[in-house]
């Protein structure tokens, strides 16, 4: 199997995430990130969010996301600007608190969608077990 593997370097303001994929043959492509950190750049310099919001944003995105490299370099820079451990874990545990909400939300609307279907005549469709048609 290739190899995979992620390097940050910083500059001037700049992250620059470069992705070197290494195949079975030892031969290797780079991958050009420029447009994906010219658009990170752009999004990040707006003035309407403070850098502590946007670094908590960030944070719950990374661990709705389940980047655990992302997230541990997220509390990092957190910690950097001055964010606690203890405003952290609240962040944690509101993003937490929106995720089990989702999750149940998403589940009632599917045993909505279930139960409309099982009084809906939709013959072999959304049958459980489909019979073959009679000759009747």
């Amino acid at each position: 199997m290739g190899e995979s593997r992620l390097s940050n370097r910083t500059a001037t303001k700049q992250t620059t995430i470069t992705i070197l994929i290494t195949t079975q043959k030892g031969r290797g492509m780079a991958f050009d990130d420029s447009l994906i950190v010219d658009h990170l750049l752009k999004t990040h310099s707006t003035e309407l969010l403070s850098e502590r919001e946007k670094h908590l944003i960030g944070l719950a995105v990374t661990m709705t996301r389940g980047c655990q490299v992302c997230t541990r370099n997220r509390v990092e820079k957190a910690r950097g600007i001055g964010i606690t451990d203890e405003e952290l874990n609240a962040v944690i545990a509101v993003a937490s608190a929106v995720n089990s909400g989702v999750t149940a939300a998403t589940a009632r609307v599917a045993f909505g969608m279930l139960d409309e279907q099982g009084s809906a005549e939709c013959g072999d469709i959304c049958s459980a077990d489909p019979q073959p048609e009679s000759d009747e």
